[in-house]
């Protein structure tokens, strides 16, 4: 009796318009160090993109990542170069 009241229970997830948002949702939120990383033009883009592919399913790898996406390793486009 017990299962079948976990079952009425997640019923209300198992819509799968739900379950494609949320899984949207979280690759979205994984990737979020990759993002900061190509729209701040930080000058180690790619590696942050491949250690947050490879690493970031580990929420230190996640954090890593996203605090060197954050430094201030970017390029500037102020200097002209003449």
């Amino acid at each position: 009796m017990e299962t079948l009241q976990n079952f009425y229970f997640y019923k209300e997830i198992t819509n799968p318009i739900l379950l494609v948002f949320l899984q949207i949702l979280v690759i979205l939120i994984y990737f979020i160090p990759s993002f900061v990383a190509v729209y701040r033009k930080h000058n180690n883009a790619i590696p942050i993109v491949v250690l947050n592919f490879f690493l970031g399913w580990t929420f230190f790898g996640w954090v890593i990542s996203l605090v060197w996406a954050l430094t201030d390793n970017v390029k500037n486009k102020n200097i002209s170069q003449d």
